[in-house]
C-alpha cells in the first residue's frame, strides 16, 4: 500500500511540474465564464494539464481552481504573445482561448451558456484579449 501510494504522489508531482512549465498568469479584470462555471476577477494561473488540450485554472489568492477542456491548436507557432481570450456580449465575457507561454494554445468549445446568450441578443462576439504578466 505505502508503494502504491508513494507511485501515486510522484506521479502527481511529477504532473505539477510539467503544468508548470506550460503556464501563464493573466490579471483578469472582469468576472468570467469558463463553462458554466463563473469565475471573479482577479489574478489567474493558466497551466497545461496534459496533452489533450486540459487546462487547470487556479486564482493566485487560492479560492478557486477548476479544470477545462479544450482543444490543443498548432504550437509550432513561436510568435504568438501569452495571452488569455474572452468572446463578449455586452458585460459578460466567455473565455475562449489560452495561449501560453511556449506557444501552446487551447481553444475551448462554446458552452450551451454562451450559445444561449449569444442567441438571446441575436449577434455575435467582439473578442477581448488579456495579455499575460510578465
Amino acid at each position: 500500500v505505502t508503494l502504491a501510494f508513494a507511485t501515486v504522489l510522484v506521479g502527481a508531482l511529477a504532473i505539477s511540474a510539467a503544468a508548470a512549465d506550460w503556464s501563464i498568469t493573466a490579471d483578469i479584470p472582469f468576472a468570467f465564464q469558463v463553462g458554466s462555471t463563473r469565475m471573479p476577477a482577479g489574478l489567474y494561473k493558466f497551466s497545461r494539464y496534459n496533452n489533450n488540450g486540459t487546462l487547470l485554472i487556479r486564482s493566485v489568492n487560492g479560492e478557486v481552481t477548476l479544470l477545462t477542456s479544450g482543444s490543443p491548436l498548432d504550437a509550432s507557432r513561436t510568435d504568438i504573445s501569452p495571452r488569455v481570450v474572452f468572446n463578449s456580449y455586452g458585460d459578460r465575457y466567455f473565455m475562449s482561448r489560452v495561449v501560453l507561454d511556449s506557444g501552446y494554445s487551447t481553444e475551448l468549445r462554446k458552452s450551451k451558456l454562451e450559445a444561449e446568450y449569444q442567441a438571446s441578443l441575436g449577434g455575435g462576439s467582439s473578442p477581448v484579449e488579456v495579455a499575460a504578466v510578465r
